[in-house]
């Protein structure tokens, strides 16, 4: 995903307490390339060191990205203090790669998305307060209703107040792969954007995981981006069944001609879409975590090994692969990057 990110940006205050983003020099723009969904040892169900994703992440050209492990109880009860001080180490280390530390939320009555917030002194308490208050997991609120749709849409107006009252210099939150199970319903999505849509911007358009699709012990039948379900009660009930798979590897609500991206920016409401990793494990690593079953899985060769690897000198193939690929933005509709309207701007400034 690329970000145009402003040199400086600059805030300007319009009442007191109140920071938002000022008039921005169109000539001080660059494209950053990043992306906003990686997890590490954080997340149960993944494998890499904060410093192994980062140092990756650098050495095959990204110049931002987040570290976003899995909400919920455990995560927001320990989780994200124990991250920052790695994240912190990691950013010293990897001078030239923005790193911004974030989670990825539980969102009330819908899927997952990527929430993160620019460092700074409180980075870790607002990204406490936030999932203790408005995770679907912690509060016992991921089943579809009114109630909990309300409950989203307070949570990206929290971020959002956080970022005026100067309690963050900027936030920002992603709905991640949103056709997936078909629970993120289109109003729900217009909700979150339009409860700040400085806040909540865009969308996955081309999910992680699309090395799920190589066949191979494990996932024979898995979709690229493991799409590969079908409608539950909480599923919206308008989605078709071609909904729930991917179309060379993009989403369908981005693949559409006519669909929802293309609803949004008709109705002239900016909404990004990104490719990112949605990195856990790597094809064909064999290194293996707490989960795996030893069943004969991509990761069940070996025992759970924490112990950092050296990135390799030369371009990995297939048998040596790179932790995560970095995505990248390009012409044409199944991969742009760019809406109708003006870009968000990135957290903070290279």
């Amino acid at each position: 995903m690329c970000w145009p990110a402003p040199t400086p940006l600059r805030r300007t205050r319009t009442k007191a307490g109140d920071h938002r983003p000022g008039p921005v020099d169109p000539r001080g723009l660059l494209w950053l390339t990043g992306d906003h969904h990686i997890h590490t040892q954080y997340s149960p169900d993944a494998q890499c060191l904060v410093s192994e994703q980062v140092a990756r992440s650098a050495q095959y050209g990204l110049d931002w990205m987040v570290i976003t492990d899995h909400g919920g109880p455990a995560h927001q009860k320990f989780s994200v203090e124990s991250t920052n001080p790695d994240i912190v180490v990691a950013r010293s280390a990897n001078a030239r790669t923005l790193v911004f530390q974030g989670l990825e939320w539980n969102i009330p009555a819908a899927e997952h998305g990527t929430v993160f917030v620019a460092p700074g002194k409180d980075e870790v308490g607002l990204l406490k307060e936030f999932e203790g208050t408005y995770d679907g997991t912690v509060t016992k609120t991921s089943a579809a209703s009114a109630a909990n749709e309300k409950l989203a849409r307070d949570g990206v107006a929290f971020l959002g107040n956080a970022v005026r009252s100067g309690r963050v210099n900027d936030a920002l939150m992603l709905a991640n792969h949103p056709a997936r199970r078909g629970v993120d319903s289109p109003h729900e999505i217009r909700g979150w954007r339009d409860a700040d849509p400085r806040i909540a911007v865009g969308m996955e358009g081309a999910p992680g995981h699309q090395a799920a699709a190589i066949p191979g012990p494990g996932h024979e039948k898995n979709g690229r981006g493991y799409y590969d379900n079908g409608p539950s009660s909480d599923s919206f009930a308008g989605y078709p069944p071609e909904s729930y798979v991917t179309y060379g590897g993009f989403d369908w609500m981005t693949s559409t001609v006519g669909g929802l991206w293309d609803a949004l920016l008709a109705e002239g409401k900016p909404w990004w879409i990104s490719a990112n990793s949605d990195s856990h494990k790597v094809y064909l690593d064999t290194r293996r975590n707490a989960t795996d079953t030893g069943s004969g899985g991509n990761n069940a060769n070996t025992p759970y090994d924490a112990t950092p690897t050296t990135p390799p000198a030369a371009t990995p193939t297939r048998s040596t692969p790179a932790s995560p690929s970095p995505p990248t933005a390009t012409s044409g509709r199944a991969s742009t990057a760019t809406p109708s309207s003006a870009p968000p701007t990135s957290p903070t400034a290279p």
